[in-house]
């Protein structure tokens, strides 16, 4: 089972456009992103990814587009069924119109 969250870059100032795709238990959420949101080329953002009910042992994935963003921040426990991820990301003109994806699923699943 794998449960995703996307949100869809735009360049110059970028724009995200997010989407939420759940399927099933957990469901993913990246904080505070909601419809078309912008972000300027080169400026670090922080973005949340956040799993309600998740897995016993569960990975969490992160791409833009169909490139996988290599992330070794921490997985932090929130609430006794609510962890998150934050990914630290700087957008690029290469990012333009690509999706940014948050994917949890079991450890070893293909995500």
């Amino acid at each position: 089972m794998v449960t995703v969250t996307t949100v869809c870059i735009y360049a110059a100032l970028l724009v995200y456009s997010v989407s939420f795709a759940a399927a099933g238990e957990p469901e993913v959420e990246i904080a505070d992103l909601f419809g078309d949101v912008l972000f300027q080329q080169g400026i670090p953002q922080s973005i949340t990814c956040t799993v309600f009910d998740p897995l016993p042992v569960g990975v969490f994935t992160w791409m833009v587009g169909d490139s996988i963003i290599e992330n070794n921040n921490r997985i932090e426990n929130i609430a006794e069924d609510e962890i998150q991820q934050v990914l630290q990301f700087t957008p690029t003109m290469e990012d333009s119109k690509k999706p940014l994806t948050c994917q949890y699923g079991e450890r070893g699943e293909q995500v």
